[in-house]
């Protein structure tokens, strides 16, 4: 009897050393061809000064924005970290998720909102990663909920990609 409990205590032992993978982190990015006259959100993990296509590490969530380029855009964007795998008996550990990278575009024709994985390219126009002449930062307001009230009617573009759905909801004021 006491082999018995001997073998469910090393069974039980292995079973709960298994070791997850690690979830990837999530950055963001912004760019814009004609930098925003206003700009706000209610990620917190934003800093105050937002320089084009600097990459900031963001917690996943769901995040409301306002921007005005000519006209006022609002919407909100979502961020989503990769899991990490789970770890496989005996003793195997899972494989650590990717880093998600976004990328909000604020332009004049409306926000764009793009994902890739760690080291591939942007589908994003960066103009050679260059600054576009003075427009390499802008500030990030506080945020203030915004409701449409001329009719125009909300824009909702959705993607999958690997293990993440990437949705931006936007709206012309």
């Amino acid at each position: 009897m006491r082999k018995f409990y001997i073998l469910v205590a090393l069974v039980s032992a292995l079973l709960s050393s298994c070791v997850d993978g690690e979830d990837g982190d999530a950055f963001l990015a912004f760019y814009w061809t004609t930098t925003p006259t206003f700009y706000s959100d209610n990620n917190a993990s934003l800093p105050l000064t937002i320089v084009f296509l600097e990459q900031y590490a963001v917690s996943p969530g769901t995040y409301s924005f306002t921007y005005t380029v000519g006209s006022t855009y609002s919407g909100s964007y979502t961020i989503t970290e990769e899991e990490g795998d789970t770890g496989i008996f005996p003793l195997i550990p899972g494989k650590d998720g990717d880093d998600s990278n976004f990328e909000l575009g604020l332009l004049s024709t409306g926000p764009t909102f793009i994902a890739y994985s760690a080291g591939l390219e942007t589908t994003a126009d960066q103009s050679n990663g260059t600054d576009i002449g003075n427009k390499n930062s802008l500030v990030r307001n506080e945020f203030i909920e915004s409701n449409p009230s001329n009719g125009n009617e909300e824009t909702v573009l959705s993607q999958t990609k690997g293990r993440y759905t990437l949705t931006l909801r936007y709206r012309k004021q």
